[in-house]
C-alpha cells in the first residue's frame, strides 16, 4: 500500500510540475536554436567551442579534394549571417556579386582571429535582435 501511495504521489507531482512549465513559443525555440549553434553546448559543439583553440594554421588547411577550408567556411558564415541580419533589421545589406564562391575568403593569421571575433558578434546579435 506505501508503494502504491509512493508511485501515485510522484505521478501527481509530475503531472503538476509538466503543467507549471510554459509551453514552448516560436521566440523561445528559435533562442535555443541560435545559442546551442553559438555558444551554448547540447547534443552537439557549437560554433564558439568549435573555433575557440583552433590555430590559423589549422584552420586554414584544406584537404586534396577542393574541400573549403574551416576558415573559408567561417567566412562564408560570416558574410550570410551578416548579409541575413541586415535584411531582417531592415538595414542595407553588404554589397554581393551574386557569386556565392566569394563568401569563402581566404584568410590569414590577423583576420582570421578578427572572422572568428565578428562571427561571435554577429550571432550574438542576431539572438539580440529575436530576444528584442
Amino acid at each position: 500500500m506505501k508503494n502504491i501511495f509512493t508511485v501515485i504521489l510522484l505521478f501527481s507531482v509530475t503531472v503538476i510540475y509538466a503543467q507549471t512549465k510554459p509551453a514552448p513559443t516560436l521566440k523561445s525555440i528559435l533562442l535555443e536554436q541560435l545559442k546551442t549553434t553559438h555558444n551554448v553546448k547540447d547534443w552537439f559543439v557549437p560554433v564558439n567551442i568549435a573555433l575557440e583553440d583552433l590555430t590559423p594554421a589549422q584552420a586554414m588547411w584544406k584537404d586534396s579534394s577542393g574541400n573549403h577550408s574551416i576558415a573559408q567556411l567561417t567566412s562564408h558564415l560570416v558574410f550570410w549571417n551578416e548579409q541575413q541580419l541586415a535584411k531582417f533589421k531592415g538595414l542595407p545589406e553588404p554589397k554581393f556579386s551574386g557569386n556565392n564562391d566569394e563568401t569563402f575568403s581566404n584568410l590569414d593569421k590577423t583576420s582570421w582571429e578578427t572572422t572568428v571575433k565578428k562571427l561571435d558578434s554577429i550571432l550574438t546579435a542576431w539572438e539580440i535582435v529575436v530576444e528584442t
